[in-house]
């Protein structure tokens, strides 16, 4: 018999482990009650979906109140830079004392002090209002919920609500 020639493909056979590429701790970081799980275990994602929702309305709250000492502020600023006009045109015209002149321009001053405080706590409202609604922060698969709806939340710090793991692509680790 003649001999055949033939091409042959090498193989090798490996025992491994897959990985995923990136994998998260999905976690409640604002106090309250969960209102609500908007997938299903084991269920793909997409990036930015809301998976769990947390009580908010004490969040909103905080926020509407804020927004209302901002309206407050803005006021009393108004009121202090016409206040520190009238005085800084009598100050000049020799009708009011530096005093009258110096307490009316702290009042002005505090009052826009008072404004940038009032900004800055309408941002930290809205960042926390933000955290009532947690997201997926990429595509991939979210494993089973550890917190049922219904539950409290987040009052001992922040409280693990599932995972999330990207797989697409994958890691695939394995010994030669």
């Amino acid at each position: 018999a003649t001999p055949l020639q033939h091409p042959v493909i090498v193989y090798e056979e490996f025992t491994g482990n897959t990985a995923a590429i990136n994998s998260v701790a999905l976690e409640a970081r604002v106090q309250g009650f969960l209102e609500a799980i908007n997938y299903v275990d084991g269920a793909r994602v997409s990036k930015g979906t809301v998976l769990f929702n947390i009580q908010r309305d004490q969040y909103q709250a905080q926020l509407d109140l804020n927004k209302a000492q901002l309206a407050m502020a803005v006021a009393k600023q108004t009121n202090a830079q016409a206040e520190y006009n009238r005085q800084a045109t009598l100050g000049k015209q020799d009708f009011a004392s530096q005093r009258a002149v110096d307490d009316a321009k702290t009042n002005l001053d505090s009052a826009t002090a008072q404004i940038a405080a009032d900004k800055a706590n309408i941002d930290l409202a809205t960042i926390t209002l933000g955290y009532t609604s947690v997201t997926a922060p990429f595509d991939g698969v979210v494993t089973r919920h550890l917190a049922d709806v219904g539950a409290l939340v987040g009052y001992s710090g922040p409280t693990k609500l599932a995972t999330i793991v990207q797989i697409d692509p994958i890691y695939v680790y394995f010994n030669i």
